[in-house]
């Protein structure tokens, strides 16, 4: 009876929620020297691969930690088990001294090609979703992304790819990546800032010229309003620029107008109108939009003041007569 009673408490208190346990002794060793590589000697602090050997004195410095101790190699492919576009055949990459993390479930299948991968190679981190589905990283507050370093979408192997086929309502879209920005409150979907000289803050390069690097769409529609090309080529449907001065003041009664001789002399001399930029100077620098329309506005309204000086040089001769 008392075996049964004890039997009984053993099974209830293994099933108790509140029942908590701690691994904190090292695992056995079948090996005199080698310790098993899964161990714990700290309460709380629990480390994977920490003690190489019984006689180590290392331990976790982490609650949980797992410690690599090997190379890991794979064959770098475009996440379905084919080439990857920068290589016409499947290569293996040897990543080395490396410890990961898998995450599958039913669905995903239990293979390391399956489900979510967290991985630490060498002093490279990767965080990687193998299924042909999502990955969401997200946060009810700030979510920050630093780096000491660079910080860079693309490498050898594309971080930022696309090998799903997505439906729009008109459109089909095939190996295609998409990064929607967002945002929930009334700010900045993106603002990208360069800190320092002779810096950029986004640089944008094509595979073909004629592409189009930028795309800027109707907001209820798919109409493209502005497209900028590889090429250079500028695409909009208008344009507005602001003038610090506009030409009006011509027809002020202190604008002075050169003479027809005076004119006449400058354009001989010089081969281009008073005031405009030489055909060599936009060449080399190229033409402000702006200051070039506010002087092509200025030479119409001087254009207008000789066409009445004309006129009122016909009239005279008219009256003569």
């Amino acid at each position: 009876m008392k075996k049964k009673l004890f039997l009984a408490t053993l099974v209830l208190s293994t099933f108790t929620p509140n029942a908590k346990a701690q691994f904190n002794t090292v695992w056995p060793t079948t090996t005199p020297t080698i310790a098993n590589t899964s161990n714990a000697t700290t309460v709380g602090y629990v480390g994977l691969g920490i003690r190489d050997f019984i006689t180590s004195t290392t331990l976790p410095g982490f609650n949980f930690q797992i410690h690599g101790t090997s190379d890991f190699t794979y064959q770098e492919d475009d996440g379905l088990g084919n080439p990857s576009p920068q290589s016409k055949a499947l290569k293996t990459i040897n990543a080395g001294k490396t410890s990961r993390i898998g995450l599958t479930n039913s669905t995903t299948g239990l293979t390391q090609n399956d489900g979510v991968v967290l991985r630490m190679s060498e002093n490279n981190f990767f965080l990687q979703n193998q299924e042909i589905g999502d990955l969401t990283i997200s946060s009810l507050k700030n979510m920050t992304l630093s780096s000491s370093g660079d910080f860079r979408l693309g490498g050898a192997k594309n971080i930022i790819s696309g090998s799903k086929t997505i439906f729009g309502s008109t459109v089909l879209y095939n190996n295609t990546a998409f990064v929607n920005i967002h945002p929930l409150v009334s700010s900045n979907g993106l603002y990208v800032r360069s800190n320092g000289s002779n810096k950029y803050a986004l640089g944008l390069q094509v595979q073909v010229d004629t592409d189009n690097a930028i795309e800027v769409y109707n907001a209820v529609s798919t109409t493209k309003n502005f497209i900028v090309k590889g090429s250079g080529e500028v695409y909009a449907r208008k344009y507005t620029t602001t003038l610090a001065v506009f030409p009006d003041y011509v027809f002020e009664d202190s604008y002075k107008l050169l003479s027809f001789q005076d004119f006449r002399a400058y354009l001989k001399e010089n081969h281009r109108l008073p005031n405009m930029p030489s055909a060599t100077q936009i060449e080399k620098d190229g033409a402000d939009l702006g200051e070039l329309n506010r002087l092509l506005v200025e030479k119409v309204e001087e254009l207008a003041l000789y066409i009445l000086q004309l006129e009122e040089r016909m009239k005279a001769m008219e009256n003569s007569k």
